[in-house]
């Protein structure tokens, strides 16, 4: 069959509003969409790669959640490769958000803060956390301790066993002259139930169940290689001193940076936070607004707390000694070897002109990129990182 030609002048019609649109879009970061695990996965082994507490954004649906904090987490899975047809390797499996906070009006069991902080403190001994380590009646000290224990987990990047499953749909069932939606009801017409469930038409979630700790040798089929270790002990920072005045200290440049690099990737929690942090340092709510990038917006924060820009100076780095000698010729590179995940590699973040050691916590091989941990700052996150980045750099 031959190939059909394209006829031409088909866009340049639209004429100067191509010219435009081209130009806004021809840098853009391609997007693959965001395809989820499929429930029915059991022995699934991952590997944790984030923890954290954050607030609900200002706007969340649940008038009741506004103001309030969630706990959520990630592992990428490293097994199986695929299930039901549907590729899962490096997929990431998620727990949360789950309420820190009451939730009566709650469809689940869990509605008091009482419940929901319970079941995250299970999540945390499920991957091997002592909450028993952490002995005080002080509010700010048990914070301190549980933020400890994330941060230890994150670092160590344990491997645990998970499973996913999906519930059947909800029908809309009318008995009598009322309606139900499965236990929610009753209501006095189908109009009224869909305005109370707006998401009465949508598929059933995929929950993710994570449990024991384990090892992975990498190559063992479902079942195989594969130890509870369910129970043990991580060491955990000395909770037993606050923080002085209990002032949270102003974040440092590579993890504002951090930020920015999560937020350029339309991370919403990470827009908000960055946004808190410019407000409360004073930041011009106009110059934010007209700011090319969150990055420009952590100069912004800088500059407002009476700090220099950490930008190199424009034609690359500062000069050394013996600048204006002609340089010698370099020789020619090896091949850049492909990251994977676990290992360590050095990356010289945005507007920094230090490299700074990472270790990898996920490959996407059609993109040709990869996330990155901060080593000394394991809360500092680098996602979309190129493999052809030239500050990216295997270690040594």
């Amino acid at each position: 069959m031959p190939a059909k030609t394209t006829q031409t002048g088909l866009l340049a019609k639209q004429g100067d509003k191509l010219v435009k649109a081209h130009e806004e879009h021809k840098d853009d970061e391609p997007s693959y969409g965001s395809p989820q695990v499929p429930g029915g996965i059991e022995g699934g082994v991952a590997q944790l790669t984030d923890l954290y507490i954050a607030p609900y954004k200002s706007d969340v649906q649940t008038v009741a959640l506004r103001g309030q904090s969630y706990f959520y987490g990630q592992a990428t899975i490293v097994h199986p490769k695929e299930h039901q047809g549907v590729p899962v390797l490096n997929m990431l499996t998620k727990i949360g958000p789950e309420a820190l906070c009451d939730t009566p009006q709650a469809q689940g069991k869990r509605k008091t803060f009482s419940d929901h902080y319970g079941w995250m403190l299970n999540q945390l001994k499920i991957l091997g956390f002592d909450a028993a380590q952490i002995k005080s009646n002080d509010k700010a000290v048990i914070e301190k301790g549980i933020l400890a224990g994330m941060k230890a987990l994150t670092t160590q990047m344990p491997y645990f066993k998970f499973r996913t499953w999906k519930g059947n749909k909800q029908q809309i069932e009318k008995k009598g002259n009322q309606y139900y939606f499965g236990k929610r009801g009753p209501y006095a017409s189908e109009e009224a139930l869909k305005k109370a469930n707006p998401y009465w038409d949508r598929d059933p979630m995929v929950i993710h169940e994570w449990n024991g700790v384990c090892e992975w040798n990498g190559e063992a089929p479902a079942g195989a290689g594969v130890e509870d270790k369910t129970g043990g002990k991580d060491e955990v920072p000395d909770p037993s001193v606050p923080a002085p005045g209990g002032e949270v200290e102003p974040l440092a440049l590579d993890e504002l940076q951090g930020l920015a690099a999560l937020a350029d990737d339309k991370d919403e929690a990470s827009i908000d936070k960055l946004t808190d942090i410019a407000r409360e340092a004073g930041v011009d709510e106009d110059a934010m607004v007209k700011s090319g990038s969150w990055g420009e917006v952590v100069d912004l924060i800088l500059v407002a707390r009476g700090e220099e820009p950490q930008a190199p100076a424009e034609g690359g780095e500062a000069p050394t000694e013996g600048a204006g000698a002609e340089p010698e010729p370099e020789p020619e590179p090896e091949a850049k070897p492909v990251p994977k995940t676990k290992e360590a590699w050095n990356y010289r973040p945005p507007k920094t002109r230090s490299f700074v050691e990472c270790i990898v916590t996920a490959v996407d091989g059609r993109a040709k990129s990869c996330s990155l941990k901060n080593l000394a700052k394991p809360a500092v996150v680098y996602k979309g990182v190129k493999f052809d980045d030239p500050n990216l750099q295997p270690a040594d």
